[in-house]
């Protein structure tokens, strides 16, 4: 029986399948099976039922599928102009199906889009003739072979074996659906596979003839003793099997590395008595504790530090408010330590016994007097779009004309239509207006683009310069900085479009903080998906960008496409820091990183500096990423390139073999936040 569903949904679905109920919101569609589905290979079938709905496809507007728990949608592909479907494999039943529609940017439709669906299980040979249509017909209008993949999948069978020929098959067709081929519910398979060695590489430090235990809250201050660890047992949380071991181990390694506070990852458990969603969590990120609990109960504190917080630990009853007020005690370089070991299950009964109002409140409170005892200036509280997320409003100090003054540096060379694209949006949508742009013209030839330099420059605003040189991203920024006026730099690629008025002004409240170096934004695809929302270190062996390819509204991996947080680097394309801190790391490496890489590079610098970087989820803009630049596909561009990837490899080691804002238990494969599956854990002392 057809199911028609309009209500609250800007799109209307046709469920063609038995036994599927959905729940429809706007813009997503939740599909729940009602029948013990097969396991195999399954496809689902899209087709467009009305003129809007082809409109839809034909426009590139993107659906998105989720199965069961999965936090990443997969795009399906475009058949033709009226179907769009996806192949995948289930090793177990497909309980949950989320579909989530992108609507085409620009584009106005006279009725709601129409489609119907289809999910049903097929035969391994229709799933791999489905597939290899998909990637022939993409080669094809590419301009490539488009036999070319079924002669690649005949030699890699010959050669070894049917499994290794459909994995890259399975990765030429969709990548993020590869994981599906070892398990479809990651964490279950790493609970398998994984849970067990991080478990055993804490234990390696228990110690059992230390008869020190880790103590509860004690009543009275003078009880405290300076060399315990304190933990605070909380409500609707199940403790693992071996939590006093496992969390005994764990106070040693803090004491071997002198840390005052602990904390350790945790997952659910749902009404099914299930664990799911795993929140492995990053290492310390004070920025990302501001913006919301990410640690949620599961830490404890050392006597010494519990002693000098005790008064206004002791007189709440959170745990978000007792650790804020345990951190603040230990200044402007606390000792937190981050143990990647699920210790705790959490239930849906944890939860404080007061209003929610009034617990956030008080947590608004702790807060904004921990951020002004680290020197930040608090304006104001706002809530973030997510629950659970807040929004700080900091202050900007005034430089000589009210405003510090902002310098737009904005490299180009030719590329006319992007580049005015680029410029425009900035003059037209910027609210904060204390800034200048300074166009950096990389020996353009164009007629055209050469009349336009001349006419832009009569905007009061508006500077160009020229460098008269082989490209050389680094040197060409550099270059810009000697010739810039502003108390803040803000690196931007002429490929970008603003987006939201306020960019501007977010970034340059986040730069101007104390402790903080580089500041990067959240960009978009002009499909509205991600492009960078931070850059993740050790991801493809050096680096990638997190949240690649999510929905723009995505509320992303534990709520932190949400939330202004700490990441070890952000990508240049539109970059903020005070001209100070630029000079005094020594800028943009002119000699190792010419092009790829030196905006990694220079957060590191700053880093390693002592300034952390921020990541800001409120200055939005769209990212056409490198236009203006060739394929890295000539001998010389080759070997430049691998030169920078080995210089990266070699200076920044060990934070591409760790990034302290990824969890090891991630997936370095990928760039979703998906689950390892390589069971490879280790815990150094």
């Amino acid at each position: 029986m057809d199911a028609a569903t309009s209500l609250m949904s800007t799109i209307q679905l046709l469920v063609k399948s038995r036994h599927w109920s959905v729940n429809s919101h706007v813009n997503q569609h939740i599909l729940h099976n009602l029948s013990t589905s097969k396991l195999g290979w399954q496809r689902i079938v899209v087709i467009a039922k009305n003129e809007a709905a082809e409109q839809f496809l034909a426009h590139q507007g993107m659906i998105m599928a989720r199965q069961n728990h999965h936090l990443q949608g997969v795009p399906l592909h475009y058949n033709d102009p009226k179907k769009a479907s996806l192949v995948f494999y289930r090793h177990n039943p497909l309980q949950t199906l989320t579909m989530d529609w992108v609507p085409p940017v620009g584009v106005e439709m006279d009725e709601k889009p129409l489609f119907s669906i289809r999910i049903k299980p097929i035969s391994a040979v229709k799933a791999w003739f489905f597939m290899l249509q998909t990637v022939a017909r993409r080669d094809k209008a590419n301009g490539h072979n488009a036999s070319q993949i079924y002669r690649l999948t005949r030699a890699r069978q010959k050669r070894r074996g049917r499994s290794h020929a459909l994995r890259k098959l399975v990765q030429a067709y969709q990548p993020l659906l590869q994981h599906q081929l070892i398990s479809c519910e990651p964490f279950n398979y790493w609970r398998l596979h994984s849970e067990s060695k991080t478990r055993e590489a804490l234990l390696a430090h228990y110690k059992t003839t230390d008869s020190q235990k880790t103590a509860a809250l004690p009543e009275n201050v003078s009880d405290i003793k300076s060399d315990q660890w304190y933990h605070t047992p909380a409500d609707g949380v199940i403790y693992t099997k071996q939590f006093e071991q496992l969390l005994h181990a764990a106070t040693v390694v803090a004491d071997q590395k002198h840390a005052d506070i602990i904390y350790w990852d945790h997952d659910h458990i749902n009404e099914q008595d299930e664990r799911v969603l795993p929140h492995f969590k990053p290492d310390w990120s004070p920025d990302l504790l501001a913006a919301q609990d990410y640690i949620g109960p599961a830490y404890a504190i050392k006597g010494r530090c519990l002693k000098n917080a005790y008064n206004r630990v002791k007189n709440t009853n959170d745990h978000y408010i007792r650790l804020v007020e345990a951190v603040k005690s230990l200044g402007h370089q606390p000792k937190v330590l981050h143990i990647p070991v699920i210790l705790e299950h959490h239930t849906p009964q944890v939860a404080i016994d007061d209003p929610m109002a009034t617990i956030e409140t008080n947590r608004q409170q702790a807060v904004s007097h921990w951020l002004t005892q680290q020197g930040d200036t608090v304006e104001s509280f706002a809530s973030a779009v997510e629950s659970g997320v807040r929004k700080i409003n900091f202050g900007i100090t005034p430089g000589p004309a009210d405003k510090p003054l902002i310098s737009i540096i904005v490299p180009t060379r030719n590329a006319l239509d992007i580049t005015q694209n680029c410029i425009n949006s900035v003059l037209q949508k910027t609210e904060f207006n204390s800034f200048e742009i300074i166009i950096v013209d990389n020996q353009s030839d164009c007629p055209q683009t050469l009349k336009w330099f001349e006419d832009i420059q009569k905007e009061p605003k508006v500077r160009v310069i020229r460098y008269d040189a082989p490209f050389n991203y680094s040197a060409i920024n550099n270059f810009a900085v000697t010739h810039a006026q502003g108390e803040l730099l803000c690196f931007l690629n002429n490929d970008t479009e603003v987006i939201n008025g306020s960019w501007l002004g977010e970034m340059a409240q986040q730069a101007q903080r104390s402790g903080v170096g580089c500041v990067g934004a959240k960009l978009y695809y002009p499909d509205n998906t991600v492009q960078h929302a931070g850059v993740v270190l050790g991801l493809w062996g050096l680096a990638g960008h997190g949240h690649k390819n999510f929905i723009r509204h995505s509320p992303g991996y534990c709520q932190r496409l949400a939330s202004l947080q700490n990441y070890s680097a952000v990508t240049a394309a539109c970059l903020m820091m005070k001209a100070s801190v630029f000079n005094k790391v020594g800028g943009f490496n002119e000699k190792e990183l010419k092009v790829a890489f030196n905006d990694v590079d220079l957060c590191l610098k700053a880093l390693a500096a002592g300034y952390r970087t921020v990541w800001t989820p409120y200055a939005e803009l769209y990212h056409f990423e490198s236009k203006t630049r060739g394929k890295e596909d000539t001998p010389e561009k080759k070997a430049r390139e691998r030169g920078e990837v080995t210089y990266m490899q070699k200076q920044w080691a060990e934070l591409i073999k760790h990034d302290p804002a990824y969890n090891p238990n991630l997936t370095k494969l990928q760039e979703d936040f998906g689950v390892n599956l390589e069971p490879n854990f280790t815990l150094k002392p």
